[in-house]
């Protein structure tokens, strides 16, 4: 994303709903969410993100960007995949991060 739009003009929504990303396409592009400072809201609900997207999120995503990025203030992953140890690395993570006002984590297709 950052090589798609110069790091000044790059968007403070980011909208990857209805994408197909899965864990291996979320690893692929949190350098890439990292990289982007003006980040505000962090859209990727209605994916298929299970618990492994969601512990690399928590580790690098939530975990540094209090460090790295403070403007995310809101991550939507409604309607994913992340059972209760993604829910549980992302809470973790949360409690270390002021700057998160809002996760969305509804809805969750765990079988």
């Amino acid at each position: 994303m950052a090589k798609v739009f110069p790091l000044e003009q790059a968007p403070s929504e980011i909208d990857l709903s209805y994408c197909g990303i899965d864990d291996t396409a979320i690893k692929a592009i949190i350098p890439e969410l990292k990289a982007i400072k003006a980040i505000t809201h962090l859209n990727l609900s209605n994916n298929v993100i299970t618990d492994n997207g969601a512990k690399a999120l928590a580790e690098v995503v939530l975990a540094e960007a209090a460090k790295t990025n403070p403007s995310i203030i809101s991550l939507n992953l409604e309607d994913n995949k992340i059972g209760e140890e993604g829910k549980k690395a992302l809470a973790d993570a949360m409690e270390n991060n002021i700057t998160i006002t809002g996760l969305l984590l509804n809805n969750q297709r765990v079988y």
